[in-house]
């Protein structure tokens, strides 16, 4: 069931009223939790898919290390993809910590309820990654080759190829 509340005063529509000023604090809970019932799994799978990502971007990390060891060579868009992962995971992160604190406080890391916005953060951490993400697949999409190559060569780059 989702329930919802509105309180109002029809009759001051039909006279000039000046009431007096009323506070009054209404809490809604979902069983003992504040995220309502159409969040009730987010946590969980925010969960998931961090532990999923951390083990697919150890992987990646120690293949691309082992790369740079053998060859001392990396490609810059496997680096920029890493960037982007790691901007993504950060972005979980934070709205992960975000859920957890809005279960208990029912305000969670909100700019209007504390100075570390998180709900915020994961928002523009996301956006980065997907502005990253783009751009690679705009520049691969034309053909552009971007190298980068260890201490003993300078940093290449061919574009328009």
């Amino acid at each position: 069931h989702y329930w919802y509340a509105m309180l109002m005063d029809c009759f001051l529509e039909e006279y000039d009223a000046h009431p007096p000023s009323m506070h009054f604090d209404i809490t809604f809970k979902n069983g003992n939790s504040h995220l309502p019932a159409d969040e009730k799994g987010m946590i969980m799978v925010n969960a998931v898919v961090l532990g999923l990502m951390l083990c697919y971007g150890l992987i990646f990390g120690l293949n691309l290390f082992h790369r740079w060891i053998s060859q001392k060579q990396a490609h810059l868009i496997t680096l920029l993809f890493g960037a982007a992962y790691f901007l993504q995971m950060l972005s979980i992160l934070c709205e992960l910590c975000h859920l957890r604190t809005y279960e208990v406080d029912g305000k969670g890391l909100r700019w209007r309820h504390t100075w570390l916005a998180l709900d915020f953060m994961s928002g523009v951490l996301q956006s980065s990654s997907e502005l990253l993400i783009s751009t690679l697949l705009i520049s691969l999409a034309f053909g552009w080759t971007l190298n980068f190559t260890s201490a003993d060569a300078p940093v290449e780059g061919t574009l328009g190829r």
